[in-house]
């Protein structure tokens, strides 16, 4: 008989952690285990993700199903009827609806959760409560161990009950992507990812409205700073050079004629647009915190401090006049990733903590 995991995330929205949830509804040993995936808040574009691979999915919906008190009820149904033996987590509202089918509708499962970020924007009672929630979850893992130092110092997680598995990525469609040329005059950059005060894009606007050697940059994603950001180019006499793409599919497909891909987050858990744009062979620029544990500065990319106009105009403009540079970066990148990022040592370690805690070996 399979293993039954119930995989719980709040929407099914293109992000790091939902991604992640697709890659275990895909890779998970299909002999062992039975993977479905439900949302706790709404639906989203990734649903359709889920279905290619034909992973089932059980939508919550806020909106269709009479706010919060409503998916609760549904889904602790669901939950019920599903019977899982390991419910997985991920994201802060995801854990809280595990905490409440545990402890106020009293269903019974082993409880894992994921910690995909190092959370700067939360207030102190949500940090309280999540403290309080993650006292009831078997095993907590950690995306990186940065994130796993996070973790111990931020959330009291006890060593013993944590261990860090670093984030994995379906390397095919990012080996297809062909490597840099280092004929292109104009430097191509892309950045990637939710527009949001968390992403450092502002920074990245800054710094590019001082680079004098001809640039382009696309823009793949969307999110509730783009008015702010697009305002800030036309402030900063910019907007002509920058390409607004919006939400890609696909974006592998994009990254052909991209030279450098630019991360300059400011708070992250591990980047798997890092981890992407590495495997597809491109120079990035990364902040410590989205490059920590993937990057080794000046072989496989370039890193700058967060935050830092000075240090994102310095590495984009020594790209700019030295395009060897940038392919012998992309081509280090790509060696680096193919050892190191497949996501079948992820989930295979991932299955190994399943198998720990039906045993129980917490």
């Amino acid at each position: 008989m399979k293993i039954k995991i119930l995989q719980i995330i709040p929407c099914f929205a293109r992000g790091g952690a939902e991604t992640m949830a697709l890659n275990y509804a895909k890779f998970l040993d299909k002999n062992k285990f039975e993977v479905i995936t439900a949302s706790c808040v709404e639906g989203g574009e990734l649903e359709k993700d889920f279905a290619t691979a034909g992973a089932p999915v059980w939508v919550g919906s806020r909106r269709k199903m009479f706010g919060r008190l409503g998916v609760w009820y549904a889904l602790a149904k669901f939950t019920k009827e599903q019977r899982p033996d390991i419910l997985h987590t991920h994201l802060f509202g995801a854990d809280l609806v595990a905490w409440i089918l545990k402890k106020v509708f009293r269903i019974k499962f082993y409880w894992v959760v994921t910690v995909h970020n190092r959370e700067r924007g939360f207030g102190w009672w949500r940090m309280h409560v999540w403290k309080m929630i993650l006292r009831s979850a078997d095993k907590i893992i950690a995306v990186s161990a940065a994130t796993g130092e996070y973790v111990h110092e931020y959330l009291d997680v006890s060593a013993h009950k944590m261990t860090v598995i670093n984030n994995g990525i379906d390397l095919s469609p990012w080996l297809n992507v062909p490597a840099v040329s280092e004929s292109s005059v104009t430097l191509r950059l892309a950045v990637v990812g939710r527009l949001t005060k968390q992403k450092g894009q502002e920074f990245l606007w800054r710094a590019l409205a001082n680079l004098k050697h001809p640039w382009q940059l696309g823009v793949f994603g969307t999110g509730e700073d783009e008015k702010k950001l697009n305002q800030l180019a036309q402030k900063l006499n910019i907007a002509d050079k920058i390409i607004w793409h919006g939400l890609i599919v696909d974006w592998s497909r994009e990254l052909a004629d991209v030279n450098v891909v630019v991360a300059p987050a400011l708070w992250e858990g591990l980047s798997l647009v890092v981890m992407e744009s590495m495997t597809a062979g491109k120079a990035v620029v990364a902040s410590l915190e989205a490059g920590q544990g993937l990057i080794e500065n000046n072989i496989t990319g370039l890193l700058v401090r967060p935050g830092s106009v000075g240090d994102l105009f310095g590495a984009l403009e020594s790209l700019s006049v030295d395009h060897k540079k940038i392919k012998l970066l992309g081509n280090n990148a790509r060696a680096y990733a193919k050892k190191y990022f497949d996501i079948k040592q992820n989930t295979l370690a991932v299955e190994k903590v399943y198998w720990q805690i039906l045993s129980g070996q917490k």
